[in-house]
């Protein structure tokens, strides 16, 4: 999905409303940060992780070990603040 596209379907949705993000075994969760990322494509083949990986977020290099050809896309990440910090660290707010 392209960010006019994302753009362009929440503008038909009230402001106000919440948005969210499916959880990792059922449930949703709120959006709690958007990132800018540069990610290399096509590059996991697991069934159980993304297709993509980030090498690079909000400016910050990630996995630099990465060997080969491939293609790099930028974009934006939606992340839930359960993707921020290790389970047992997170307070009900």
């Amino acid at each position: 999905m392209r960010i006019k596209q994302l753009i362009e379907i929440l503008s038909k949705h009230n402001p106000e409303d919440e948005v969210y993000i499916e959880g990792y075994e059922g449930g949703v969760d709120e959006v709690y940060s958007v990132h800018n990322v540069s990610v290399a494509a096509n590059i996991n083949t697991e069934w159980y992780y993304g297709k993509h990986k980030v090498i690079e977020k909000d400016g910050e290099k990630m996995n630099d070990n990465l060997k080969g050809n491939f293609e790099i896309l930028h974009g934006v990440l939606l992340q839930s603040r359960y993707n921020l910090k290790p389970i047992g660290d997170i307070s009900e707010e």
